[in-house]
């Protein structure tokens, strides 16, 4: 039986690291930016040209108006509010949305 050394195993799973967060600050996105991992994406809730910053506006929609940032991007993340495609965001790093804005 052969096994991996240690080295291997860390950087083949820190090459394979997906990092995912949400903020409403610019500041705190653009720091995000500046982290070394190939995979990542931060949801806020404005525009920006960066491909790693991804808009959600779900509080435009009506009855959506009062609820909280976090709440709605965590509601994203357990299905409760469907507005991208989880297994494509985590299997193949494509963003693939199932509302349009």
């Amino acid at each position: 039986m052969e096994f991996l050394n240690y080295a291997q195993t860390t950087s083949s799973s820190w090459n394979n690291f997906f990092v995912m967060m949400f903020t409403e600050e610019q500041v705190e996105a653009e720091r995000f930016l500046a982290l070394p991992y190939q995979k990542k994406i931060c949801f806020v809730p404005f525009e920006s040209d960066e491909k790693e910053l991804v808009r959600v506006d779900f509080r435009n929609h009506g009855c959506m108006a009062d609820v909280p940032f976090w709440r709605i991007v965590n509601g994203m993340a357990t299905g409760l509010y469907p507005y991208y495609d989880v297994v494509d965001l985590l299997n193949e790093g494509k963003l693939t949305k199932i509302v349009k804005n």
